[in-house]
Parts: C-alpha cells; sequence; structure tokens
C-alpha cells in the first residue's frame, strides 16, 4: 500500500466534504480546493510510472474535457452581429440598444463571470477523480473508510447545531437551514445525499467482516453494521423528504450489494425490488408528492417557490435559448426574467431544483447529450461491475449506487453544484475504474535487481 497516495486521497476527500458544501457562499474554502485540486492534476500529469488508464476510464475523462471545452467556448467572443442572432438573445440586444452600446464582440455566456467561476467549479472533482484511479482495491478501502467517518462526524455536529439552536456557533454558512441539522453542509439535502451515498459502503463492509472469519472481523462487522444504522437514523432526523425518498431504493440496493459479497450471487427478486423501487421515486419525484409545493414548504419551514414552479419555468427558458444555452453558471439572473410576477418574493430561487433541466438550460443541446453520455458510460460500467467479478468489483458496485443516488436526486435537487457532492461522486466514479494492481514488495525488489543487472551489462 502507497501511504502518500491513500493519505492524498484521503485527506483531500475530506477537505472537499468539510470546505465544499455550499453551492452559494464558501467563497474561501472553495478556493483553497480548487488551488489544491489544480495542484494535484499537474502532479498527476508530471508523474511518471503510473499505469495507463483503462479505455473506460479514458472515456469519462474525455466526456469531462468535452464539457470543460463547451463551457469555455461560451467565453470565446464572437461578432456582435452574430451573437445577437443567438437564440434567447433579443433582450439582450434591446438592453443594449437603449443603453447606446455597440460592442464590437460579445461572448456567448451572458455572464462570463459566472461561466469561468463554474468552471474552476469542475477542478475538485476533477483531481478527486485521477486520484482515486490510481489507488488499489485496499488504498480504495481505506478512503471509503474515511468517507464513512466524515459521515458519522456530519450526523454528530447536525446533532450538536439541534442542540444549539438556530443561533449555533456550529453553522458554518450564513445562508442555510437554521432550524434543521446541516453539519458541514448548508443544504439538509445535500446532507442527506452524502450519508445515503455513504451507506452502501457501511453495508459492503459488514458483507465483507461476515464473509471473513475470525473474532476480530465479526467485531468489525458489529461495528459498520452500527455505522449503516446510525447513518440511517441521520436521513430519519435530517428531515429531508427527497432522503425519506431515496432511503427505500438506496437500502434494497445495499441489501443486494450485501448478498452478492456474502454468497456470491442474488436472486433476481432482489434485483427486480431494487428496479421497482427506483422507477417508483422517480416517478414520485416527477409527479407526486416530493414534487409539490405545499409539502415542501412544510418540510422546508418557508414559503419559498417549490420545484412544480422553478422547473417548468426553467424548461419554458431552456427552449428558447435551445440549442446554443444562456452560459454555464447564468440560471439565476435568467431565471428572473421568465419568473412569474405573483411568484416573486425576498427569497430568489437560486438553482432549478433539478440538474437537468438547468443544464438544458445553461448548455443546450451539448448540455443534453452529454448527459445521455454520462448516463451510458454508467449504466455500462455498473453492468460490468454487477455481472463481472474482478478486483475491486465490490467497491466499484457500492459506488455504482452512490453515483445512482445522486443521478436520482437530481431530479428533485442540485447535489452536483456543491464541491462537496461532486468530489464524491468524482470518487465513486474512480471507484468504477478497474483499480491498479497491487506491486508487491518481491516484485518492486525484482524489478530493481534486473535494472541493476542491465546496468551491468550495457556498462
Amino acid at each position: 500500500m502507497n501511504r502518500f497516495r491513500t493519505a492524498l486521497a484521503a485527506a483531500y476527500l475530506v477537505l472537499c466534504l468539510v470546505l465544499g458544501g455550499a453551492s452559494a457562499g464558501g467563497a474561501i474554502g472553495n478556493g483553497i480546493l480548487q488551488i489544491l485540486a489544480l495542484i494535484i492534476i499537474l502532479l498527476h500529469i508530471w508523474s511518471r510510472g503510473a499505469p495507463p488508464l483503462p479505455s473506460n476510464g479514458r472515456v469519462l475523462v474525455l466526456l469531462f474535457a468535452i464539457f470543460a471545452a463547451v463551457a469555455a467556448l461560451q467565453l470565446v467572443p464572437i461578432a456582435s452581429a452574430l451573437w445577437g442572432q443567438l437564440p434567447g438573445r433579443d433582450v439582450a440586444v434591446r438592453s443594449l440598444a437603449l443603453l447606446r452600446l455597440d460592442p464590437v464582440t460579445m461572448p456567448a455566456s451572458l455572464d462570463p463571470r459566472r461561466t469561468l467561476a463554474s468552471l474552476l467549479w469542475l477542478l475538485p472533482p476533477a483531481a478527486m477523480f485521477l486520484v482515486a484511479t490510481r489507488l488499489t482495491r485496499d488504498e480504495r478501502s481505506v478512503v471509503a473508510k474515511v468517507l464513512l467517518a466524515v459521515a458519522v462526524a456530519t450526523i454528530a455536529l447536525g446533532a450538536l447545531q439541534l442542540f444549539g439552536g438556530s443561533a449555533s456557533p456550529l453553522r458554518f454558512y450564513e445562508i442555510t437551514n437554521p432550524d434543521r441539522s446541516v453539519g458541514f453542509f448548508s443544504n439538509p439535502n445535500h446532507v442527506a445525499t452524502l450519508l445515503l451515498c455513504s451507506l452502501p459502503f457501511a453495508v459492503l463492509f459488514v458483507a465483507r467482516a461476515k464473509k471473513k472469519d475470525g473474532r476480530a472481523r465479526e467485531g468489525r462487522g458489529f461495528i459498520y453494521a452500527g455505522t449503516a444504522i446510525f447513518l440511517a437514523i441521520g436521513i430519519a432526523i435530517n428531515g429531508s423528504l427527497a432522503g425519506y425518498g431515496l432511503l427505500i431504493p438506496t437500502a434494497a440496493a445495499s441489501l443486494f450489494l450485501y448478498r452478492l459479497t456474502t454468497e456470491g450471487k442474488a436472486n433476481k427478486r432482489t434485483g427486480w425490488t431494487i428496479s421497482v423501487a427506483a422507477v417508483l421515486f422517480t416517478g414520485i419525484s416527477a409527479f407526486g408528492p416530493l414534487n409539490d409545493q405545499r409539502i415542501a414548504s412544510k418540510f422546508d419551514g418557508s414559503n419559498t417557490v417549490g420545484r412544480k414552479i422553478s422547473i417548468p419555468t426553467t424548461i419554458e427558458a431552456a427552449k428558447d435559448y435551445f440549442p446554443i444555452g444562456s452560459g454555464l453558471g447564468t440560471f439565476r439572473d435568467i431565471y428572473r426574467t421568465y419568473e412569474p410576477a405573483e411568484d416573486v418574493t425576498k427569497v430568489y430561487v437560486n438553482h432549478a431544483h433539478n440538474d437537468y433541466a438547468e443544464f438544458a438550460l445553461e448548455l443546450g443541446m451539448p448540455g443534453l447529450l452529454l448527459i445521455l453520455a454520462f448516463l451510458w458510460w454508467w449504466g455500462s460500467r455498473s453492468l460490468a461491475a454487477w455481472r463481472d467479478e474482478y478486483d475491486g468489483a465490490a467497491l466499484a458496485r457500492a459506488g455504482s449506487i452512490a453515483i445512482g443516488v445522486v443521478l436520482l436526486h437530481s431530479l428533485v435537487d442540485y447535489p452536483l453544484r456543491t464541491s462537496a457532492i461532486a468530489a464524491l461522486i468524482a470518487l465513486c466514479a474512480g471507484f468504477m475504474i478497474q483499480p491498479p494492481a497491487p506491486r508487491s514488495r518481491a516484485s518492486r525488489n525484482s524489478q530493481q535487481v534486473q535494472a541493476r543487472h542491465f546496468d551491468a551489462e550495457t556498462a
């Protein structure tokens, strides 16, 4: 086990989960994460002797690069005459005319500053993915256990926040839910996402402990079982409606993982249970009570604009800006121009509560195609992980469940807009890439002897 590599991955994951818990705010913390991410990426590029990524890993890197390139192209200046012909720019053209401004060039993004800031937001998940792909199976297990430790600490911190009330100094963000358990985050829904993503890893370690003999292993099994129960309790007291709904398919998938790990197989009934639970949650998210404004207001403790209003309004705006998009990170300002006057209050909508609709607005057709490409990658890698047995397959299965949680949660929220959840999903995506084979000490010594022998022959 490479201690430096493992420590680097674990430390950066902890920093992301502790400092990157807000989509708006936390500029200093996110700035630190971005600087460290840039250093990690440069170290990865300059390092030698690392095994090349498998083809499925290179596909994801390519998709990520295309995503960044599409957003970067929105910053490229184009002739104002051509810019004025782009979809959705007619209001901006009239505004410039009223101000008697006639710029020579304009970028496609309607807010270049926010687009650039959003591009920098991509650095932490990129660094986390590159680090995760270099970890061996045992090193990945260590990092997954660190994830569980942070999740448990988040629940404990949230409990202390509840005891301290709305004025508790343990709440780290000004824009937050002052009467809810938020831990290191600003939004309780994102805390629920962290706990749900951690649950399959806790169940996996329970299964591993049961599969191996020995009292020590049995004791560890009790610890991980207690951790899984604690995570479920944390989701219950968190108060996130999406968390309650997602707990059903997540628990079902984790049960499937447990049986496959302990018995080497899982019956078809378990697989159908997972599929039905996922379909039910998707339907409830789109058409049922999870999408109801009154229930959302009840759980949020406010009269903020619900998902039933923000999502259709976002889709309406996306149609006007299709297929180019308004620019990555421009949702907030664009939404205000489409928001019904009767729904305008002192509380503003900062995200669409549906990442797919928001990406359709900001990135247009390229954004939708990239989403479909990622869904294809995740589906194919999940199929390989659950169908085949290889070194690291169990962690890949747990990672596939965690990514599935975020994909479902993105129907009613915006979890990937925080550095914490984005880095966590990048870690899980890295786990879904087959790990490099561990290099034993004997192998390294053999290579050193061969190298000395070669040097002696050529001297």
